[in-house]
C-alpha cells in the first residue's frame, strides 16, 4: 500500500517541530520517544488524523493524553506501551508493535564512554 508524506513545518518559539500529513486510511503509528516535546506534539497531531486508527507511544515511561488536542481528537486510538530497556525489547512490546505502518522515533538515547 503506497503511503504519502507531505511535509509543513510549523514554528514554536524555541522549537521547529515538523508535521506530517497522511493520505492513506487505516493506519497504525509508532511514535518512539512519545513523552518528550516533540513525540507529545506528534500523538497531539495523530489524534486528529482520521487516517490515522491507531497510535502506539512507545517510552520508558507512560505517556499520558496530551493537555491541548484539536477538533476530532479521539483518545481511544492512543495506546501507551512502556519499554525501559530498548536494546531488548519483551515479547509483549513485540506484539504491541506488530502490524505497524510506519514509525516515527524521537527517542533520547544516552551514551555511555568508557575511555
Amino acid at each position: 500500500m503506497y503511503k504519502s508524506l507531505t511535509r509543513a513545518v510549523l514554528r514554536h518559539p524555541s522549537h521547529v517541530v515538523t508535521s506530517f500529513q497522511i493520505r492513506t486510511s487505516n493506519m497504525k503509528l509508532i511514535v518512539a520517544g512519545s513523552t518528550g516535546f516533540v513525540g507529545t506534539e506528534l500523538i497531539r497531531q495523530a489524534l486528529s488524523n482520521p487516517s490515522i486508527t491507531s497510535i502506539v507511544a512507545l517510552a520508558r515511561r507512560l505517556t499520558t493524553e496530551p493537555q491541548t488536542v484539536g477538533p476530532g481528537a479521539d483518545l481511544a486510538k492512543l495506546k501507551s506501551v512502556i519499554c525501559e530497556d530498548f536494546g531488548n525489547y519483551p515479547e509483549s512490546v513485540k506484539q504491541e508493535l506488530a502490524g505497524a505502518d510506519a514509525c516515527i522515533w524521537y527517542t533520547n538515547v544516552l551514551l555511555l564512554c568508557i575511555f
